[in-house]
C-alpha cells in the first residue's frame, strides 16, 4: 500500500497485519514474510479457497441428484456409469485441495490441487459427453419419468459449471507452477501448453 504524510510529518503506512507509524527519516523495512512470492501469487490470483468451495458444493448436488436418479424405478445409463457418484468424490478431493493449497500455499500442495484439477476436467468433460448422449438417446424419460429427465439437466448444467471452475484453476495452476521457474515442467508442460492455450 501507499505511504501518506500527515501534516505533522508522519508517514502513515497501512500493510495487511496493521498500521506501521514511520516517523520522517526513520527506514522503513519491508516485511516479506507476509507477501507471497511470484509463484503463489499467480495461484492465489485464482482465487482457489473460493472456487474449490464451489467444487465441494456442486459436486455435493451432483452426488444427491446421481443418489435420487439411482433410487428411482427407472435407472438412467448415467446411473450405470456412475458418474454421478465417482465424478463427485474427485471433485470433491479436487475442491478440497485447492481449498488447502490456498490456506497453506505449499509447492505440493499446489502441484496435488493442479493434479487433481486435471483429472477432474478429463472426469467432468467426459460427464458432459455422457449425460448429453442420455438426453439426447433417451425418449423415455422425457415421457414418463420427467423428474429424472430435470435432473439430468440439472446435472448436465452442474457438470458444464464444474468443467469451467477446474479448467480455471488448472490455468492458474498452471502458471504458477511451470511460468515461475525458469526449469521446464517435464510432465507438466504439455498439459499446462494445452490447457492455457
Amino acid at each position: 500500500m501507499e505511504s501518506q504524510p500527515t501534516p505533522n510529518g508522519v508517514f502513515i503506512s497501512f500493510t495487511q497485519p496493521g498500521v506501521h507509524i514511520t516517523q520522517p527519516g526513520q527506514a522503513v523495512a519491508s516485511n516479506s514474510s507476509n507477501q507471497p512470492n511470484g509463484t503463489l501469487q499467480k495461484f492465489l490470483k485464482g482465487e482457489p479457497k473460493v472456487l474449490g468451495a464451489f467444487q465441494i458444493l456442486i459436486a455435493l448436488v451432483t452426488l444427491i441428484c446421481g443418489i435420487v436418479m439411482l433410487t428411482s424405478i427407472y435407472i438412467p445409463y448415467v446411473g450405470f456409469s456412475g458418474y454421478s457418484i465417482c465424478g463427485s468424490i474427485f471433485f470433491i478431493v479436487s475442491g478440497s485441495l485447492s481449498v488447502a493449497a490456498e490456506k497453506k500455499p505449499t509447492k505440493s500442495l499446489i502441484h496435488g490441487s493442479l493434479a487433481m484439477n486435471i483429472i477432474s476436467i478429463v472426469i467432468s468433460g467426459s460427464g458432459i459427453i455422457i449425460i448429453s448422449i442420455c438426453l439426447a438417446i433417451n425418449p423415455y424419460s422425457l415421457y414418463h419419468a420427467p423428474f429424472i429427465y430435470g435432473l439430468f439437466s440439472i446435472e448436465l448444467i452442474l457438470t458444464i459449471l464444474e468443467f469451467c471452475i477446474t479448467m480455471s484453476l488448472s490455468i492458474y495452476g498452471c502458471k504458477a507452477v511451470c511460468d515461475d521457474s525458469n526449469q521446464v515442467c517435464s510432465v507438466l508442460s504439455g498439459i499446462c501448453f494445452f490447457i492455457v492455450s
